[in-house]
């Protein structure tokens, strides 16, 4: 590798603004293929009894915690194809997409994001781990604050470092692992990890205001038992869970091509 290659100057403000607007501006495009994950989650949640608003209302945990375990499994399924279906639209241009596809690629890209989520924890289960060899009881106040001011600490750094694995789980979804693995991740990304972390957290920053408000507004609504009101914050809460994940993977994908193309 070239050592003009490693030095690459993430433009972040550049790359934020570009995956904003490109979602915004083929939401309509991109939420047909969204469709029907969309509307199967959504027309599970009202035959299960609306599951996953069982922390705000417990009422509805009383429902059988099988619904609740499927339909976990399927959220989990559908946000994986979904992001697999939007990578490839945005980094490959592919327009006929089967949205019903959960194959090899799919499991690939779950297998990838849960390498990295392994290796984003890694602080955690190092702290863990010698923690428990030390035999220290962390639930004693004199190691309590001590112990959560290390692990503040380390998790802050290692996500913000770790953050260069990241091209590798997008890398799966376009079938190019073999040329942006892990190691390559690492090492087309040295020095932008900090900006690639900020321009996440401001692409992110909007709908986490907007789900924020919504929250708060419709959160009278969850208490009751009334299925119309349950079922209008059923569909807002998936509507707005889809509108992140169409931000989110929009700018992992711009992220992705920006180094992909410049460390050729």
């Amino acid at each position: 590798m070239s050592k003009k290659t490693t030095e690459l100057k993430f433009p972040m403000w550049e790359c934020v603004k570009r995956s904003m607007s490109y979602a915004l501006r083929n939401i309509k495009p991109i939420s047909k293929l969204f469709a029907i994950w969309f509307f199967v989650l959504v027309v599970i949640e009202l035959l299960a009894g609306f599951p996953s608003m069982c922390n705000e209302n417990s009422a509805l945990c009383e429902i059988n915690p099988n619904w609740a375990i499927f339909v976990s499994i399927l959220s989990y399924t559908a946000a994986i194809a979904c992001a697999v279906m939007l990578h490839r639209y945005i980094i490959l241009e592919e327009r006929e997409i089967s949205p019903y596809r959960f194959k090899l690629r799919e499991l690939k890209y779950f297998f990838y994001t849960l390498g990295y989520i392994l290796i984003v924890s890694v602080p955690l289960i190092i702290l863990a781990t010698i923690t428990y060899m030390l035999g220290i009881n962390i639930t004693s106040p004199s190691y309590s604050i001590v112990l959560l001011v290390i692990a503040v600490i380390l998790s802050l750094y290692w996500i913000i470092k770790s953050t260069r694995f990241s091209l590798a789980v997008t890398s799966s979804a376009v079938d190019n692992q073999k040329n942006i693995g892990f190691k390559k991740s690492w090492a087309i990304t040295k020095g932008n990890a900090f900006k690639i972390v900020i321009g996440h957290f401001l692409i992110m920053l909007p709908v986490t205001v907007l789900a924020f408000v919504v929250f708060i507004l419709l959160s009278p609504l969850t208490s009751g038992n009334s299925f119309w009101a349950l079922t209008l914050v059923t569909f807002v809460v998936y509507a707005i869970t889809l509108l992140n994940l169409v931000i989110k993977i929009s700018y992992t994908s711009h992220v992705y091509k920006f180094f992909e193309y410049h460390s050729k």
